[in-house]
């Protein structure tokens, strides 16, 4: 299979290559949610305790 990679169409889409394959990337959130970068920072705490073995849990 070909390398995989990303570029953005004429409008300003997310696409996703890999080979003959192409995905348009979209994201959805909750209008209320969480910010991206609270995400992502809960993701990265989440990784490191599955990689330290800690069972704690994240703050709220």
């Amino acid at each position: 299979m070909g390398k995989a990679f990303y570029t953005v169409d004429e409008d300003e889409q997310a696409v996703f290559h890999r080979g003959k394959n192409r995905i348009k990337v979209t994201e959805h959130f909750a209008e209320k949610g969480k910010p991206m970068s609270e995400l992502l920072e809960e993701l990265i705490l989440y990784a490191a305790r599955q990689e330290d073995g800690s069972r704690s849990e994240p703050a709220e």
